[in-house]
């Protein structure tokens, strides 16, 4: 089913936008936030490690970039109420800096969730969230050097209902926040080495959009690369193939809980497109 709906989608590409990494628009890179959009007709098919579609993100205008989270969406059929859960990212570049200047964006999401759902549940870790959540961030890309960029990004996350709850351990700890309003805050370094290949490190505390995506309150370490590994292929299908390896450090104050990857192995594709 999932390899259907990637060879569908991307079926249609015509031509990459962009020659490489180094020429790419990143928006989540290492689980970033970038001031960087898509360019009109640009859209980018994200897969995760998932039985089910992944997310999809379009340009609509040059400045403004918007996601559908199809895994929430179809999802969502497969637990009660059995409801397509409401899962929306938009970015609106107010400032274009270009190569020389910083770029600065706008970017909010909002996500419903029909009952509680425990969206981390380890043997010794469990996370619920329930209603609605999302976060509102101002972000900024700044070029540091030809290939090297410093993005930052500040803003707050609100949950309805966020329970996190240590498991299994000598001494139990948990919290229960209701209409939480938490700050965000994030920075990450990209270096574009080749058109191949880039490297990344992000730090943050709050909500991330990729891998514990909308859970505040969180500090976390994300570093890693993508890769271009077929770029000079004939077939769209294999040229616009992306690949992005991360290791991720978690620590959840509240639960005093630790979660780590610390080799760059959790994987997912991507195909980036210029639509026609």
């Amino acid at each position: 089913m999932r390899v259907a709906w990637v060879l569908v989608i991307v079926a249609w590409s015509a031509s990459a936008r962009a020659d490489g990494l180094q020429d790419e628009v990143y928006l989540h890179p290492l689980d970033a936030f970038t001031a960087q959009t898509l360019h009109a007709g640009e859209v980018l098919y994200a897969q995760p490690v998932s039985p089910l579609p992944g997310w999809a993100q379009v340009g609509v205008t040059d400045d403004l970039t918007t996601e559908v989270d199809v895994t929430a969406l179809l999802g969502g059929f497969f637990i009660a109420p059995h409801l397509p859960v409401p899962s929306f990212n938009v970015r609106y570049r107010v400032r274009d800096g270009g190569r020389a200047r910083a770029s600065i964006a706008v970017e909010g999401m909002a996500q419903y969730l029909w009952h509680p759902y425990a969206q981390e549940d380890f043997p010794t870790f469990r996370l619920v969230r329930d209603k609605l959540g999302g976060f509102l961030h101002v972000n900024a890309s700044v070029p540091v050097a030809e290939h090297l960029w410093l993005h930052l990004s500040a803003g707050a996350s609100y949950a309805d209902l966020l329970a996190v709850q240590n498991l299994g351990r000598a001494g139990s700890h948990q919290r229960v926040f209701r209409d939480l309003v938490s700050p965000d805050v994030s920075v990450s370094l990209d270096e574009r080495w080749t058109p191949w290949l880039s490297v990344h490190a992000t730090a943050s505390y709050g909500a991330t959009f990729v891998y514990a995506d909308n859970q505040p309150r969180k500090l976390q370490l994300a570093y890693g690369l993508r890769i271009a590994p077929l770029r000079h292929s004939t077939h769209a299908i294999l040229r616009d193939l992306r690949l992005e390896l991360a290791a991720l450090v978690l620590y959840r104050p509240d639960a005093r809980e630790l979660q780590a990857l610390y080799i760059p192995l959790l994987p997912y594709a991507y195909w980036q497109w210029q639509w026609h």
